[in-house]
């Protein structure tokens, strides 16, 4: 139970970061390109970059470890028996689990998509037909809910797998090779429902699977999760330092995916071995923990609205933290209103 918690804090924890991230991105001047910042901050963008490149993979990681949990879990509740009827229950548990994530992840993409993100991209960004059937009907670049549609696909790919990976250190090596093949055949594949942005994220849902089924409960002293911080940092540094031309890009790749599961793996053994019963058992944590993915699928948008204000008023590190405070606090206030209602709960996956 402590390890789900542990899974549970730093999903919770990267949903904030997250809300940071895009609080902070428009002062590199590279986002929310409606006005100009009163003043682009070179120092945000290293932080940005940094935050991107753990953010998302921590949360894929966490989402992979939590799938193999209760995937085992299924199995060792099914016994060892398998007649007829047991496979034809397999197939039908299937469709069930498939239906389960079509709920909760591609429902809220349409509702959360046609009420809330199109309407506001129609004022703000002018969307157009066109706009709106590439970026979402074909799911190419559908804002914060490409997330969705990655993790749908993950899924659905793990779900097909599960039962035929064992984790051993070998079969990671294959998966680590034949993530690198399809991320290099999906330059030449369009981004239709993010089917090439999955198979950049398959790796570190695999993480999750082989971190869980290995039963990693990995001890560190203070001085070991010292030097594997050091080592993180390090390594994503020379992602900087190493050239990335001609042949050497395709290695990066592969180190990249290295350098990013080695940042991962350092999170999880510093989280895991601090005392976080205090922290989940606080009633505003409990709160941003239960209603997490609602704050990811609201955030963003007022975020925008936030920036409209207060840029041309107000310092550009206050209105950051504004900006993080505000729409925290404002669609979590939204999602405590929208979980009232049966529909409007089951629509937006609250």
């Amino acid at each position: 139970m402590k390890k789900l918690n542990n899974i549970s804090f730093i999903k919770t924890i990267t949903m904030l970061v997250v809300v940071l991230y895009h609080s902070m991105l428009f002062y590199t001047g590279n986002w929310f390109t409606v006005i100009k910042p009163v003043k682009v901050l070179n120092y945000i963008d290293y932080i940005t970059t940094f935050i991107n490149t753990y953010t998302m993979p921590i949360f894929v990681f966490c989402s992979g470890y939590l799938f193999f949990y209760q995937k085992r879990k299924n199995n060792k509740l099914g016994g060892d028996i398998m007649n007829l009827q047991e496979k034809y229950n397999k197939y039908n548990n299937l469709l069930i689990d498939i239906k389960k994530r079509f709920n909760r992840l591609v429902i809220p993409y349409i509702f959360t998509s046609l009420l809330w993100i199109i309407p506001i991209g129609i004022v703000l960004f002018k969307y157009t037909i066109n706009d709106i059937i590439k970026k979402f009907v074909l799911g190419m670049s559908p804002s914060q809910l490409w997330f969705l549609l990655m993790l749908f696909i993950v899924f659905i790919i793990n779900y097909f797998l599960a039962n035929k990976l064992k984790f051993t250190k070998k079969e990671f090596a294959l998966i680590i090779f034949i993530t690198f093949i399809l991320n290099y055949l999906s330059k030449y594949i369009p981004n239709y429902y993010q089917i090439c942005t999955s198979f950049s994220f398959l790796i570190y849902f695999y993480f999750g699977g082989f971190i869980y089924t290995n039963s990693l409960n990995i001890k560190c002293s203070k001085t070991m999760k010292k030097i594997l911080i050091l080592l993180s940092l390090i390594s994503y540094i020379s992602l900087d330092i190493i050239p990335n031309e001609g042949y050497i890009h395709y290695l990066i790749i592969i180190y990249k995916q290295f350098v990013v599961l080695l940042g991962v793996i350092t999170i999880y053994i510093n989280i895991s071995s601090c005392n976080i019963e205090k922290i989940c058992s606080n009633k505003i944590y409990k709160m941003f923990e239960n209603n997490s993915f609602g704050i990811y699928l609201f955030h963003q948008q007022i975020i925008y609205f936030i920036i409209l204000i207060f840029n041309y008023i107000l310092n550009p590190i206050i209105t950051i933290v504004l900006s993080f405070i505000l729409s925290i606090t404002i669609s979590n206030f939204m999602v405590l209103i929208l979980q009232k209602n049966k529909f409007t709960k089951f629509i937006f996956g609250l």
